[in-house]
């Protein structure tokens, strides 16, 4: 089984999502945008654009991410995890 969570990046601070991405790619941190069902093929076919009736879903799709993790992941890694995100901010 395969858990993820997911990082929200404040409007405020003006975060360029695919930059960090990219930058957490680099460092051998998997991550995966969110594919909410309004965003599936089929939702699209069915109610065309119906995403500005969802703000939350919306902010979502525009804001978050995913960075995997899974049971076996030790606190070294969470460390590498965390010190690559402060690099990423700190710069």
């Amino acid at each position: 089984m395969v858990l993820c969570f997911t990082q929200s990046l404040l409007k405020i601070k003006k975060i360029n999502r695919k930059k960090l991405i990219l930058y957490l790619e680099t460092h051998g941190i998997e991550t995966r945008y969110m594919m909410l069902l309004l965003n599936q093929p089929i939702h699209k076919k069915l109610f065309i654009n119906i995403e500005y009736k969802y703000p939350v879903t919306k902010y979502i799709n525009n804001f978050c991410f995913i960075i995997g993790c899974h049971h076996y992941l030790k606190k070294d890694d969470l460390d590498d995890i965390v010190s690559v995100l402060n690099k990423f901010f700190n710069n």
